[in-house]
């Protein structure tokens, strides 16, 4: 018989945080699938995400599906849950700047959509040097009202043959297009372009 003695998990408080050392949160919305939720944790991780938020409805991540799927993302990927009164309480102190995935053609037609692709974000200082988060809502239902009021809607340009991505594969997408350090990589090959 093996017997071992494990610390519970425990979820962090993003407002206990220092000021400007959170610059990138990932927030999931009803997320059910643990397969998807573990693989948004693994991509995080990998790509330097701070933090993720868990609203209601997210599926454990410590479920054995999402640990199998993140590699271990959950220990390693500060987390948190909580409601939208502890969600807003975190971007309003780190002043960050709430976008909601939205495959909605209309909004971005209107141009109130930010498109998720080097030109468009190259040329918006205020998406590259500030902090923000990405809500991701579920597979099935997509952001909440609630979330698009709290968000600017946010895109992944398609080709128009495909109406959505899985959410596991437009979050790593997103994920990659701001993060930090492919902000910078944007912009050094934009000015070797223009030179």
């Amino acid at each position: 018989m093996v017997v071992a003695e494990v610390n519970q998990l425990q979820y962090v408080s993003l407002t206990h945080r220092p000021p400007k050392s959170l610059q990138r949160l990932l927030v999931l919305e009803r997320l059910q699938d643990p397969g998807n939720l573990g693989t948004l944790l693994r991509t995080a991780v990998a790509l330097g995400w701070d933090a993720c938020f868990l609203l209601p409805g997210c599926c454990d991540p410590f479920n054995d599906k999402a640990l199998k799927a993140g590699r271990g993302a959950a220990f390693k990927l500060p987390m948190a849950q909580g409601g939208w009164p502890d969600l807003e309480e975190a971007v309003k102190m780190h002043k960050m700047q709430c976008y909601g995935a939205s495959p909605d053609k209309s909004e971005a037609d209107t141009g109130k959509q930010l498109r998720c692709d080097p030109a468009s974000i190259t040329q918006r200082p205020d998406v590259a040097s500030h902090p923000l988060c990405i809500i991701l809502g579920s597979e099935g239902q997509g952001l909440s009202k609630t979330a698009v009021a709290a968000s600017r809607p946010l895109a992944i340009p398609m080709s128009g043959a495909m109406e959505s991505l899985n959410v596991s594969q437009a979050g790593a997408i997103l994920m990659f297009a701001l993060g930090g350090r492919t902000l910078e990589l944007y912009k050094q090959v934009d000015m070797n372009l223009q030179q």
